[in-house]
């Protein structure tokens, strides 16, 4: 719980008491309800959930019908998203469509490339 408010915290200056309360219900599902959560929640679910350990969670936050491009663009950007997340926002056609997605952060496309 604390690698995610620590997350939120370098993302946002602060983090208000609303939020807070938000991610300790969240740390008190199982990993049924986070799924749901995640295939149904609001924005500011999705955006906790997303950053979950467990790749079920947050491919269920991708897979939510409510999520935005903008939205998109965060998650690929973000450094410590999983490589499975990246390969599934690639796959999507309309994202794969969108130049801010896949050329953003060369990572969607190769993750595990070796630098010179």
């Amino acid at each position: 719980m604390n690698k995610i408010i620590g997350e939120l915290q370098n993302d946002e200056e602060e983090v208000d008491g609303e939020r807070l309360s938000m991610i300790n219900r969240i740390m008190k599902m199982g990993v049924k309800d986070r799924v749901k959560l995640g295939s149904k929640g609001d924005r500011e679910a999705r955006n906790i959930l997303i950053r979950d350990p467990n790749r079920l969670v947050s491919s269920a936050v991708v897979n939510n019908p409510r999520i935005t491009e903008q939205e998109v663009e965060v998650i690929a950007s973000m450094r410590s998203i999983s490589e499975d997340i990246l390969r599934q926002i690639a796959s999507n056609r309309q994202w794969a469509r969108s130049y801010m997605i896949m050329h953003q952060r060369p990572r969607i496309h190769e993750r595990r490339s070796p630098t010179r």
